[in-house]
């Protein structure tokens, strides 16, 4: 039987952003937002998968080389589980967009992938982010979308609403909260 997920967007949804075009180039460097370990917690336990989906074009870029992001990935499953959160999977796209990939956020490579390697019923699944490009490849791919707030650069909240999510919440743990209702309102989840 396949399995919701929820799909995250890292940066400015479960971390701090770094400064608009900046990136998080080191594992010292991640800064969880907060409340979002615990929110991540609480969907692990509502039995939710829990899919990480970033867009770091700084490894295109040669700002930061694949091995200094999965030390950047590996410190944040450890910050998260910290807290008893668990992430099933962590999927990043290190393509620019001139490189018109399948990968990069708004298409929905990562989320078809996961969903693969994952067993996921993508009906049944959420995606939660910061920026207009993560609920469109989310709702290419078939889930419910939730914009949130978080630590968004100030020109998303306007395009996002312009795609008309499912849900928007100011924090990830407020986010959290919708996802496990209307799951359960939807009798995705028990």
């Amino acid at each position: 039987m396949a399995h919701p997920a929820v799909f995250l967007d890292r940066d400015g949804t479960i971390n701090v952003n770094a400064p608009s075009g900046d990136y998080v180039t080191s594992p010292e460097g991640l800064k969880l937002l907060p409340g979002a370990a615990e929110a991540v917690r609480r969907l692990g336990e509502a039995g939710f998968r829990i899919v990480v989906v970033t867009n770091q074009s700084c490894v295109g870029k040669g700002l930061v080389s694949s091995e200094e992001l999965r030390e950047i990935h590996v410190r944040l499953r450890d910050m998260l589980s910290e807290a008893g959160a668990e992430v099933d999977l962590v999927l990043h796209c290190p393509h620019t967009s001139a490189d018109d990939c399948d990968c990069r956020k708004p298409a929905p490579g990562m989320w078809l992938r996961a969903a693969g390697d994952l067993d996921l019923d993508l009906a049944s699944s959420y995606t939660a982010g910061d920026a207009a490009r993560d609920l469109q490849a989310g709702r290419i791919a078939g889930t419910r979308t939730v914009f949130v707030w978080g630590d968004a650069y100030v020109d998303e909240p306007a395009k996002a609403r312009e795609l008309g999510p499912d849900m928007e919440a100011e924090t990830l743990s407020e986010a959290a909260g919708m996802i496990v209702a209307d799951a359960r309102e939807r009798g995705v989840i028990g």
